[in-house]
């Protein structure tokens, strides 16, 4: 990255379900040895949040934050913005997460 000139990359875009794999249950040690490994290189780092992409286990235990077409459609998750950012539990999980 560093021959190909990046001074800066953002790191953990879309990465809830690698941060939190099971509800309440964190994993920090790759982002820290990604964000090591960086600076080693001069490489700055732009942490990014991570709440775009909510994991499977939040759709299934919280199915009202899937999003909902106006035919009454229910979507699947997995996707960018696979969720409704108005629900209640999504709102609740994005603030009451610990710091990434």
């Amino acid at each position: 990255m560093r021959e190909a000139g990046a001074s800066q990359v953002s790191v953990g875009i879309f990465a809830w379900a690698m941060l939190e794999p099971a509800p309440g249950e964190y994993d920090f040690g790759w982002p820290d040895r990604i964000i090591a490994l960086l600076h080693g290189v001069g490489i700055a780092v732009n942490l990014a949040t991570p709440t775009a992409g909510p994991p499977a286990w939040f759709l299934r235990r919280h199915p009202q934050a899937r999003q909902v077409t106006r035919e009454g459609h229910i979507l699947g998750g997995g996707a960018r913005h696979g969720f409704c950012p108005s629900s209640p539990a999504y709102r609740a999980a994005d603030r009451d997460r610990p710091c990434d």
